[in-house]
């Protein structure tokens, strides 16, 4: 009806006592669910825009999976972003997803292969520097084929003993990343 407050108006005059003349002042900073949906939605959008125009100094990853594929690695390179990405031990999260190739030799691995069969290999790359540690106390190597081979081999030989991996994988005082790349922690 005419003269009556609307259906968006009556929350905020029941909660700010706001005439309905103010009303369309007020509006923008009513916290009523549709309007702040709204307004999340513009700040998210600015956001994003003001995002895209932020260049990190720097990226250091830690027993990160891999990014995405060729195309990504690719792009990912030319922003010049440097990025150094730790990766210890036997740990198998940096491998994920899997490459076509590994998931192959995965279901050769007596008691666990059958878990591999039929899964779908993704030609995903890591991006980044590798700093890798084969152990605590190691020396930090950096990518080559050699060091792909033996890692393959590694995962391969403790794929039976999943303490060992998840071990790899803690990244927490006292665990293998935060030991080479911080000395040691108390944890």
């Amino acid at each position: 009806a005419a003269g009556q407050p609307s259906d968006i108006e009556r929350p905020c005059k029941a909660r700010f006592g706001v005439r309905s003349a103010d009303t369309a002042a007020f509006l923008p900073r009513c916290p009523m669910s549709s309007i702040k949906k709204l307004e999340h939605r513009v700040a998210a959008k600015r956001l994003v825009a003001s995002l895209e125009k932020i260049i990190p100094a720097g990226v250091v990853t830690f027993a990160a999976a891999r990014a995405g594929d060729a195309d990504f690695a690719t792009a990912y390179a030319q922003t010049m972003i440097p990025t150094i990405r730790y990766e210890f031990g036997v740990d198998l999260v940096p491998h994920i997803p899997f490459e076509a190739a590994l998931l192959t030799r995965l279901a050769n691995v007596p008691l666990l292969g059958h878990l591999f069969e039929g899964m779908k290999g993704f030609d995903y790359e890591s991006v980044g520097t590798l700093r890798y540690f084969v152990a605590v106390g190691a020396t930090a190597q950096g990518d080559s084929d050699e060091l792909k081979a033996s890692r393959t081999k590694a995962l391969l030989a403790d794929a039976l003993h999943p303490n060992e991996i998840a071990a790899a994988h803690h990244a927490g005082p006292g665990g293998g990343y935060m030991t080479c790349v911080c000395g040691p922690v108390a944890p």
